[in-house]
């Protein structure tokens, strides 16, 4: 990335490459439940201005940060003291989906990001993807959702076995073989 190697790095180098992950398990591996929501929406931000003034911490910009993350995430949120595993399931993804966002400045890797979320869910976070890619941030989206591909990719590979086997571009008439090929068989092979 940018000419260096992340590999076998830790989260917090890929953070500071620009690269941001939403987990397939977002209520799982993304929120850390015992803390409060603004501490979930500000948690990469801590050593970064205006969160961070030299050594010390401005509770006051990270709350005004935490809002912001959950107004552009449209999630209401009645009090950001609260700890983040009393939010709802549908909401608890969603504020720390948008400070993984924040955190790609140069790409982002969403892992089925639509599972679990709502029609109104999906469309913000749909949203947030084209605002990405209009501003220049890759956006890798492990789906096998196929309509969801179709609508928003600008090209399809198709990883099976750890190897990506086959490649299309996103148009309705590809689909068909775009599915054959999710399902192993190569491209151009015989039945």
């Amino acid at each position: 990335m940018g000419g260096g190697d992340l590999t076998g790095q830790g989260p917090g180098a890929f953070a500071r490459a620009g690269v941001g992950h939403i987990p397939e398990d977002r209520l799982g591996s993304g929120p850390a439940p015992a803390l409060s929501v603004a501490d979930n929406a500000v948690l990469r931000e801590y050593a970064r201005p205006p969160v961070a003034r030299g050594p010390f911490l401005s509770l006051a910009a990270a709350r005004r940060l935490a809002c912001a993350i959950a107004e552009a995430a449209s999630v209401a949120v009645p009090d950001f003291a609260m700890p983040m595993r009393k939010m709802s399931g549908g909401n608890r993804p969603r504020p720390v989906a948008r400070r993984k966002m924040r955190i790609a400045t140069r790409v982002l890797v969403a892992a089925h990001p639509s599972r679990g979320l709502d029609t109104g869910a999906i469309n913000t976070m749909v949203r947030c993807f084209v605002e990405l890619r209009d501003a220049g941030i890759a956006v890798v989206l492990i789906s096998d959702a196929r309509e969801a591909l179709l609508n928003l990719a600008d090209r399809i590979a198709v990883v099976y076995d750890a190897r990506i086997i086959g490649k299309a571009p996103p148009r309705r008439d590809a689909m068909g073989s775009i599915g054959l090929t999710m399902g192993g068989e190569r491209a151009g092979a015989a039945p």
